[in-house]
């Protein structure tokens, strides 16, 4: 993630790893100006894709094949597109 320090305006890409805690502030120290500032995380969910779910709606499910590992077989599945529910093909 890209932000500007708060005291040269100059672009700092911000990389976390570890645990997301957004209580906690963080510190950064800046490679423009060299001053240290504060920062805080929010974490936020985007929705995407929403689509038409016929299934969902008395409709018939639109199934996709693939296979799966099941206790150490190979298994025919099939998983409608839609809704996502899976199912093994007799």
């Amino acid at each position: 993630m890209k932000v500007n320090c708060p005291y040269c305006s100059g672009e700092i890409r911000i990389e976390y790893e570890g645990e997301l805690d957004e209580d906690e502030c963080h510190a950064r120290e800046c490679r423009h100006c060299g001053k240290t500032f504060s920062y805080r995380l929010c974490l936020s969910v985007e929705i995407t894709d929403v689509s038409q779910a016929p299934c969902l709606n008395d409709g018939p499910h639109t199934w996709q094949p693939f296979r799966r590992v099941i206790r150490c077989n190979w298994v025919n599945m099939q998983r409608c597109k839609h809704c996502g529910i899976e199912e093994e093909v007799p």
